[in-house]
């Protein structure tokens, strides 16, 4: 590969893989301030209208696993071309549905497609690169991902009042043309020379389990299944996953190593990462509903309210490398971890009559904290991985990341109808101290994740503590 096309690359696998985030995002959120626009088209209660939105995540929840293996057998650029191609197809198709049946079908099909862009693009940058190059590059993707989560019912406000909602699918479109262009013409595919056989059994398994445990926390709380119908998910969820792990222990080629998680860092970071994820994906949903049910801003006006969030992952993103060269692994990410508790933390004095540019300074601070801490996670998830084993790693880190946002997503407004009680959200005084309990609550939580902090291995100062070496 020439200088000049390793040059561009540092740049292009970055932006491809921080657009198919983006796209997924926008998309998960902007359908939600479409939903009784959609229910009344199609004339079924915004309720029934949740099984559209569960389908792409159990889609999801059941491919994710098998993402590396198709991209190690196939190629990762044709995978990803596929895995780009699926999804536009499903978001036009989504477009075009006439009722509810059409639109879970082809949510399901969008959510196939979803499922393989982000590993396959993950995997496609951290073959390309060593991982001395590595910290410059993660700390770019983390940018368009929240951005995707912040602006996403923003457009889906917009485009459903002024235009209609089957343009927040078509809306897909161009985005997903643009990579595949850009792929086409600048990414070099991988492919392993020998790759094992599909791990079906654990495939069943593993999806079986990790789906209903999707399942579960999209549903719970919200009457849409009953109390013993719930209790019954985790059930099904744990046998599958207990079953899962059985089944690996014994099989040659398990679908996913977990005798990775004898590596410290990677255990340690993974456990990290799916905290983070629970968090990010609860306080996104939680800024926007205390924004507009509390304060009383449209959708509209409460996206931008948040916008400072995304300018403050924009703002570490140039700085994140030099951070790195001055701060050791272990104080790094203590600093990061506690920062980003107490930032949490301090969401809990939020009122209405809070001065704008006080919410505004805190929302840039904790998204440079954000971008911080995902890329020095992601990039402590790899640190000691081997190269062939790569796709296992990039495949459980993507099922951890799609998990933990599903998961925290459920979790936050769970905790907030708890704190509210039987309050409705019209009781201001209720709302707010709801609201904080809330995020006192999640800041706790992560403040957790600090013990495994400690438990790091030494390292070079210069390497952000992590050992980016190859494992022996």
């Amino acid at each position: 590969m020439s200088l000049e096309n390793r040059s561009l690359l540092y740049w292009i696998l970055p932006a491809l893989m921080g657009c198919s985030l983006f796209i997924q995002a926008v998309d998960a959120t902007s359908i939600n301030a479409a939903i009784p626009t959609i229910a009344l088209d199609f004339q079924v209660s915004s309720l029934a209208l949740k099984i559209a939105l569960i389908s792409y995540l159990l889609s999801t929840a059941m491919f994710i696993p098998v993402s590396g293996w198709l991209a190690d057998k196939y190629g990762t650029k044709k995978i990803f071309t596929i895995a780009l191609s699926i999804f536009a197809l499903g978001s036009i198709l989504c477009g075009f549905s006439q009722n509810l049946t059409m639109l879970t079908l082809f949510r399901l099909l969008q959510g196939i497609g979803g499922s393989m862009m982000l590993p396959t693009s993950r995997q496609m940058i951290y073959q390309t690169f060593d991982k001395s190059e590595l910290t410059g590059i993660i700390a770019k993707v983390p940018l368009l991902s929240s951005l995707g989560i912040i602006i996403g019912p923003i457009i889906g406000g917009f485009l459903t009042t002024y235009i209609s909602w089957r343009w927040i699918f078509y809306i897909n479109i161009p985005f997903a043309i643009a990579a595949l262009v850009v792929t086409q013409k600048y990414i070099i595919t991988y492919k392993k020379k020998h790759t094992p056989p599909l791990d079906i059994v654990g495939m069943i398994l593993f999806g079986l389990g990790f789906s209903c445990i999707i399942l579960f926390f999209a549903v719970a709380g919200t009457g849409w299944l009953s109390l013993n119908n719930e209790i019954a998910l985790i059930i099904i969820a744990a046998v599958s996953l207990l079953a899962y792990i059985s089944h690996a222990k014994k099989t040659r080629f398990p679908l996913l190593k977990t005798r990775l998680f004898k590596i410290r860092n990677f255990r340690i970071a993974i456990l990290n990462n799916l905290f983070m994820r629970f968090a990010v994906g609860g306080i996104s949903l939680l800024l926007m509903l205390e924004f507009q049910l509390v304060f009383k801003f449209t959708s509209f006006q409460a996206g931008l309210l948040i916008l400072p969030l995304p300018l403050g992952m924009l703002a570490m993103s140039t700085i994140y490398k030099k951070v790195t060269l001055y701060l050791p692994s272990r104080e790094l990410m203590l600093a990061n971890t506690i920062l980003y508790s107490l930032i949490i933390a301090s969401f809990a004095a939020f009122s209405p009559q809070h001065l704008v540019a006080i919410i505004s300074i805190k929302l840039f601070i904790f998204g440079m904290l954000t971008n911080s801490q995902f890329a020095t996670n992601n990039l402590l998830v790899y640190s000691n991985i081997r190269k062939s084993h790569t796709s296992k790693a990039v495949t459980i880190a993507s099922i951890v990341q799609q998990g933990g946002l599903s998961i925290g997503i459920g979790i936050a407004p769970a905790l907030l109808a708890l704190y509210l009680g039987h309050s409705e959200t019209s009781d201001t005084v209720q709302s707010i101290q709801a609201f904080k309990y809330t995020f006192l609550t999640l800041a706790a939580g992560l403040m957790l994740t600090s013990i495994n902090i400690y438990r790091l291995q030494e390292s070079n100062k210069n390497t952000i503590g992590l050992k980016l070496k190859e494992s022996k």
